[in-house]
């Protein structure tokens, strides 16, 4: 996508700057709220669900074992776990769970200004990962 990121959320409460942290699946840049990220963790750290059901596999941070799921999957794309640079993204929810992705780049911030709300024809009620567009020229 020229020119756009795609960002997992829409920015809340009452500032004009949302921060977020770029992810790579594929080709493709996503973002996802710095809000919702607990920590991120290396792909070394993964093991493995060797059972093919349920999550892609598992980490345990501080003695807490986490289901991790591959963000590329939920995308229909192949889960990308050999690459070195791949990173477990621990998503701040309660449950705590992880999210695959092929790479991680540094926090960044933009304005509430350019966060589009998705187009109709890209929303799915029943399956919605983006809330939104960012407009960003390092896309």
């Amino acid at each position: 996508m020229n020119g756009m990121m795609k960002t997992a959320v829409m920015p809340t409460g009452g500032s004009n700057i949302l921060t977020y942290l770029p992810v790579r699946v594929g080709g493709t840049t996503y973002a996802i709220d710095m809000s919702w990220v607990k920590t991120v963790q290396q792909v070394t750290r993964l093991r493995l669900d060797k059972t093919g059901s349920g999550p892609l596999g598992w980490v345990t941070i501080l003695g807490d074992e986490m289901p991790v799921y591959s963000l590329a999957s939920q995308l229909g794309e192949q889960p990308n776990y050999a690459t070195s640079d791949g990173r477990i993204i621990i998503i701040d929810a309660q449950p705590a769970w992880g999210m695959l992705v092929d790479s991680v780049a540094q926090a960044r911030g933009v304005e509430q200004a350019d966060v589009m709300p998705m187009p109709d024809y890209m929303t799915d009620p029943t399956q919605r990962f983006f809330e939104g567009l960012v407009r960003s020229p390092e896309a």
